[in-house]
Order: C-alpha cells, then sequence, then structure tokens
C-alpha cells in the first residue's frame, strides 16, 4: 500500500494505492479519500508505457479490449470507446454507446449517426439539417443506364452537365429507378 497526503501531514487522508503482488500482472487500485480532483501537476502519465511522450499516453500490446472505454459498472458500455490500430469494420477508431450504437467511425472513414445531423444547427428536425443556404456535390455522377448499377439506392441523387438525378428506387437489375430533369444550356 502507498498512501498519499496533503502538504499538512496526515497519511492516508488523500489517497491510497493499493496492489495485489500476486496477481501477474498484479492490478492497482486507487482510492480517493476526498471528493477533490485528483490532479498531477507536471509530467506525463503512461498507462502500459514507462517512457510517456504525451499528457495521457495509453499503449495496448496483449489480447483483448483496446483503447479507452467509460463503463457506469453496470457491465454494458455507456461511453466512448476510442480503439487503436482497429484490423476489420468491427473495429471501430471511435463508438458511442448507450443501450445501441449511438454514433460510430471506422477505420475505413465510414460512420454512422443513430439520431438527426445538424450541420451550423443544434436542433436538427430530420436525419440531415443545414442551416446554410447551399449543398454541395462535388463529383458529378451519370448513372450507367435509367436501372441503375450494383449499389444504387432509392433517394441518392446525382448530377453532370446535362442532367439531374434522382434514384427511386433500389437496384434490382431490370426496373427503372433513375430520373432526369435535363438542364438547360445557357444562362438563366
Amino acid at each position: 500500500m502507498l498512501a498519499l497526503s496533503n502538504s499538512g501531514g496526515g497519511f492516508a487522508d488523500v489517497a491510497q494505492l493499493d496492489y495485489d503482488a500476486a496477481s501477474s500482472p498484479f492490478p492497482l487500485t486507487l482510492s480517493l479519500k476526498r471528493s477533490r480532483p485528483f490532479v498531477i501537476s507536471g509530467g506525463n502519465v503512461g498507462i502500459g508505457e514507462t517512457s510517456p511522450s504525451a499528457k495521457l499516453d495509453i499503449v495496448h500490446s496483449g489480447s483483448g479490449t483496446r483503447g479507452i472505454e467509460v463503463n457506469s459498472g453496470s457491465g454494458a458500455l455507456d461511453g466512448v470507446v476510442i480503439i487503436a490500430n482497429g484490423i476489420t469494420a468491427t473495429n471501430y477508431a471511435l463508438l458511442i454507446n448507450n443501450a445501441g450504437d449511438k454514433m460510430r467511425v471506422d477505420y475505413s472513414g465510414n460512420g454512422y449517426f443513430a439520431g438527426k445531423v445538424g450541420i451550423a444547427c443544434t436542433d436538427p428536425q430530420c436525419k440531415l439539417d443545414v442551416s446554410d443556404n447551399c449543398i454541395r456535390l462535388r463529383a458529378s455522377k451519370t448513372p450507367t443506364h435509367s436501372y441503375g448499377a450494383n449499389g444504387d439506392k432509392a433517394g441518392m441523387i446525382a448530377w453532370d452537365s446535362s442532367y439531374l438525378y434522382v434514384c427511386r428506387g433500389n437496384y434490382d437489375g431490370t426496373t427503372n429507378i433513375w430520373r432526369r430533369i435535363s438542364l438547360p444550356s445557357g444562362t438563366w
């Protein structure tokens, strides 16, 4: 046991650090004796790292869960998990979960949001709510055929120099799902 005290003396009146030497690696338990914040005033803190190079440097070199997990202790994840070195799409770079995924970003750059997303607004009223006067689709796309191609889904919007396209169904290989509106050449 290691006891930490305040500058006025009195052992074990701030925190107590215990470990189980019989276990390998031995677990450390830090018990704060007061409700004040625990502050490390200088240097870097390493977890699994003996020479931390950042304010908080976490290294995991074994098997099992990686990263940072905030958990209420009920067994259900209800915080933020940051996983490093993801190998498959099931390893997320960022996961926020509270009784089901709320937000996740995988290492492929794919993201998922369970609720509504607001861009420049704090109270989105639909799945994507943009508080601005324009939305830009930077890349043009001309659908392959009116019946589309594998991966085409209802609600997709595309454009090229001649047409604006709206996909009205999911690709099945036979149904005409794309509709187009001609864009007149010239000025207004």
